[in-house]
């Protein structure tokens, strides 16, 4: 089940890479020259960023469920458990994504303030922000921490 579990937060995370991708791609709407194309991508884009939204929402209910009924969650005294959204700093992964969400705000809010009109680097920079986000409430969340702490169990333990 702990494999499981792995293989689904990889996906989840995927997802939100794929989300990540899609906002950035938007800068290049503008460069195809058909409106018919570029209103086709353009839909193209939106369903594939909702989607993976979708997908990642279920996963994540899914993972809950898995960490739930695997009982391993009543076991653990030592782990303080939140969700990621209002957890900082809580594993070495949630520090550089704490870090990087950060950083791409104080940047953001920069561009925002100072109305820049260089759309790449806005669009880079919402995208970043996007995906730290998502890595934040990842790595500082219940499932990480739970997949954490099962990974540093004994073979032994785990079978208990």
């Amino acid at each position: 089940m702990a494999q499981k579990h792995k293989n689904l937060f990889k996906l989840s995370i995927l997802c939100s890479v794929i989300g990540a991708v899609t906002l950035f791609s938007i800068v290049f709407l503008k460069k195809i020259e058909h409106d018919n194309i570029r209103q086709l991508v353009s839909y193209l884009i939106g369903g594939v960023f909702w989607l993976s939204m979708l997908i990642k929402i279920f996963l994540i209910i899914l993972m809950g469920k898995l960490r739930k009924k695997s009982g391993l969650h009543a076991k653990i005294n030592s782990v303080q458990l939140h969700i990621g959204l209002v957890s900082f700093f809580k594993t070495k992964e949630g520090i550089v994504s704490d870090v990087i969400l950060g950083i791409s705000l104080l940047l953001t809010m920069f561009l925002v303030i100072l109305k820049v009109n260089y759309q790449i680097l806005v669009m880079m920079t919402i995208s970043i922000l996007y995906l730290s986000f998502d890595l934040h409430c990842f790595f500082n969340g219940t499932n990480f921490r739970m997949i954490k702490y099962n990974d540093g169990l004994k073979v032994s333990e785990k079978n208990e």
